[in-house]
């Protein structure tokens, strides 16, 4: 009995063990492979590769509409009651035709030249779309990710404060036990060592979430756990701020729009030129029969049956002139001019947005250089108060609240420091996607 509670005993803690050891289920990812994980699994992105696509195709269909076009035919019939045809009776039960045709247009008003470049154009567009999209993946992957290294280094901080305190309280006890402290010390960092504790589970329920914000996006179940690999902040940005948004792809988009809107008014004029086509066609018909009565050489009337079949070719030239149709044409000629000046006004407008949240972008990227600057420096100068804080409560020269102070301050300026690291990281991306130079992996 005795061996089996031992054996259950032993295996409680080995249970217990593996379930309390979160570095066995954790998987370590670098920003790249997030980035990649996302732009494998996302859904828009899939769909603006099918987009991108469909847009080849119908540039190559565009391409085909300038080449002959043969086509091939087949008929097989029969005819219900026998014709009279002038006293004989013409019978096709089972007659047939079979022919092959040629159209090639010569002449259509432009409106094939204009249709592909109009084809080609949403070419562009679905590749500007994909690549849009794309950058917008990687946008929210690299804020996640460093949200996410961000509350874990605020946790690790909040695991070192509270080994800080444990420690101080051990020595705290002692010092009351032994007359040197009071037990209203004792207090006050139990009562401190509590709300660590409680900010800590904060963070920690925080980072949990953080970690399936993160799982989403790169397109793990969102129960798994992650660990972000690049655990330094640098704060190291890009040399120069420059605010040209010609590289943004929804500006190019826009730009391209205004194109097709100048080819649809094009398209439109063509509806008012003629067309001109060459066609050539070749039919094999056969089985038609003609059953009639003829004299012989001695003047009697017998029965005959004559069956018919040949080839017949055509060759035509081929030309429509539209005259009048109410002004339909005009009207949609003028209609297509308004919505290729609205195009341009759009681009202007979006030219102009786009510009200012680039300067905004700079801006605030300016802004989180300088606070980092600023937190290194509160950081260092809580460093040095806190050590010197501890020598001057060592030797009895301080109170312990104003140790409690300066350790809370030191807290307070790391936590700062995390938060510039990580909004300066946060807001390079926004400023590099403002102005479309995020890097986006194909």
């Amino acid at each position: 009995m005795i061996h089996s509670f031992l054996k259950y005993l032993l295996l409680t803690l080995a249970t217990l063990a593996l379930s309390e050891s979160p570095s066995l289920s954790q998987r370590a990812l670098s920003l790249d492979e997030c980035c990649r994980m996302a732009l494998q699994t996302d859904e828009e992105l899939v769909k603006a590769s099918n987009a991108r696509i469909r847009a080849s195709l119908d540039s190559k269909n565009a391409t085909a509409a300038m080449t002959p076009q043969l086509d091939a035919s087949a008929n097989v019939f029969a005819l219900f009651p026998d014709m009279d045809v002038m006293g004989m009776s013409l019978q096709m039960r089972g007659a047939y035709s079979a022919g092959l045709s040629l159209s090639q247009p010569l002449f259509v008003g432009g409106k094939i030249i204009v249709g592909r470049k109009m084809a080609a154009i949403g070419e562009d567009c679905a590749e500007l779309q994909q690549r849009q999209k794309r950058s917008e993946v990687v946008a929210d992957v690299h804020r996640a990710y460093w949200t996410l290294v961000a509350v874990r280094e605020k946790v690790r901080l909040l695991q070192t404060v509270m080994q800080q305190l444990d420690t101080l309280s051990s020595v705290t006890r002692r010092s009351v036990d032994a007359g040197l402290a009071t037990s209203v010390d004792l207090l006050r960092l139990d009562s401190k060592i509590s709300e660590m504790s409680y900010n800590l589970r904060k963070a920690e329920s925080g980072q949990r979430l953080c970690e399936m914000l993160l799982c989403s996006r790169i397109g793990l179940p969102i129960e798994e756990s992650v660990t972000p690999s690049d655990t330094v902040i640098s704060s190291e940005v890009v040399p120069s701020l420059s605010t040209d948004v010609s590289l943004r792809p929804e500006l190019l988009l826009l730009e391209k729009n205004v194109l097709v809107k100048e080819y649809d008014v094009k398209m439109q004029r063509a509806e008012l030129m003629p067309t001109i086509a060459l066609a050539a066609a070749f039919n094999r018909y056969g089985n038609i029969k003609v059953n009639g009565m003829t004299q012989d050489a001695t003047g009697n009337y017998i029965p005959f049956t004559q069956k018919y079949g040949g080839n017949i070719g055509l060759v035509a030239l081929t030309a429509q002139i539209p005259l009048w149709h109410g002004g339909q044409q005009n009207r949609n000629m003028r209609k297509a001019r308004t919505l290729a000046d609205d195009a341009r006004l759009e681009l202007d407008r979006s030219r102009r947005l786009l510009t200012l949240q680039a300067q905004q972008a700079a801006q605030n990227l300016a802004d989180c250089q300088d606070l980092v600057k600023s937190a290194r420096t509160s950081a260092t100068l809580a460093d040095q108060t806190l050590s010197q804080m501890t020598l001057r409560y060592d030797s009895g020269l301080s109170p312990l609240t104003d140790l409690l102070d300066a350790r809370t301050a030191w807290q307070q300026s790391r936590s700062n420091l995390i938060e510039a690291l990580t909004n300066l990281r946060i807001a390079e991306t926004d400023y590099l996607l403002s102005v479309g130079l995020l890097p986006v992996a194909e």
